[in-house]
């Protein structure tokens, strides 16, 4: 499993076709104001948040309830399980 991790929105559409069924995604910064797209489709049910980041922005309330909002500590135990992860600007 690859841990993409999306931290601009303008990241999101140009690696969507990269993004395998056993890899994970998650957002992170103003990668979060990805989330707000209700009818998008993500290439992978393995979807998460930071949860911090979706707070301060004041999404919680607005993103899809399949989007799973994990800790610092969790982001840093899906780094750990994913083989590599790929960081996308």
């Amino acid at each position: 499993m690859i841990l993409h991790t999306v931290n601009k929105e303008a990241a999101l559409s140009g690696i969507l076709k990269l993004i395998a069924d056993e890899d994970a995604l998650l957002f992170l910064e103003d990668g979060v104001y990805c989330l707000l797209n209700r009818a998008a489709k993500h290439p992978t049910d393995r979807v998460y948040a930071l949860h911090s980041d979706v707070e301060a922005r004041g999404l919680t309330t607005r993103i899809d309830s399949g989007i799973e909002l994990v800790s610092h500590n969790e982001f840093v135990r899906l780094c750990c399980e994913a083989r590599s992860v790929s960081s996308w600007f």
